[in-house]
């Protein structure tokens, strides 16, 4: 074989060769892509059923409370086995305070919006904001404040988590900004944390007992206008007379 042909063979070896690993490196980079495209599917599936679990789970102890609520209702309206759900959240305790801190989540990320509309406001107009800040978001959940009142109704370590961690951080907020307006002589006397409950009670009522509202009014508690008609009543009760 003279030199020509060697290098000739050599090149063509060399050719073969190289469309040999750029096969092979195909090939792995789609095995690669396959299983990372399964793995992001799985990671979706498991993110939409978690959400959905959490979705019943929401309604299911609003509705009933944690003692009534069952957990395997939950799991066949969010079409999930139970064993899925014990998986994800370990106990039905779990399960609760995931749905609980998730309708939170949800409350405080609407509250910073809320708030963050009354940048340059002072005085009567800022207090009155800033409250009606806490009412609008508290009526855009009526699913927490249903939470709460399930749990708030008697003595529970779930209760102390919960004020712990979410309820009385916001309860404090709102009184401190009571106590504010009144030292401005726009809000009238009274212990601050008192009136809060005045507040919260009188704006949640419609919303917890909706059925009787609309039984009783003819409307719908939850409807926009409606609820801000009643979260102007709620402030007339506790604002002095001003602009």
């Amino acid at each position: 074989m003279s030199r020509a042909d060697a290098w000739g063979c050599a090149a063509r070896i060399e050719g073969q060769a190289r469309r040999l690993r750029g096969a092979v490196l195909v090939n792995v980079m789609a095995r690669v892509s396959g299983t990372i495209d399964t793995a992001r599917r799985r990671d979706l599936q498991r993110e939409q059923t978690r959400a959905r679990v959490l979705d019943s789970a929401e309604a299911h102890f609003a509705a009933r409370g944690f003692d009534g609520a069952s957990v395997s209702a939950i799991a066949r309206e969010a079409g999930a086995p139970v064993p899925l759900i014990i998986y994800h959240f370990a106990t039905k305790d779990g399960l609760w305070r995931a749905a609980v801190s998730r309708v939170h989540e949800r409350v405080q990320a609407r509250l910073a919006a809320e708030l963050a509309a009354l940048d340059g406001l002072t005085g009567r107009a800022f207090y009155k904001g800033a409250i009606k800040a806490h009412l609008r978001t508290l009526a855009a959940e009526p699913v927490y404040m249903r939470l709460v009142f399930q749990e708030a109704m008697q003595d529970s370590e779930r209760l102390d988590w919960l004020v712990e961690t979410w309820q009385g951080p916001m309860s404090r907020d709102i009184a401190d900004l009571v106590a504010a307006a009144q030292d401005e002589g726009v809000m009238g006397p009274g212990d601050p944390m008192h009136l809060k409950f005045v507040l919260s009670g009188a704006l949640t009522l419609p919303m917890t007992l909706a059925p009787e509202y609309r039984r009783m009014t003819g409307r719908d508690p939850l409807g926009e206008a409606e609820m801000e008609a009643h979260i102007e009543t709620c402030l007339a009760l506790l604002f002095t007379p001003g602009p």
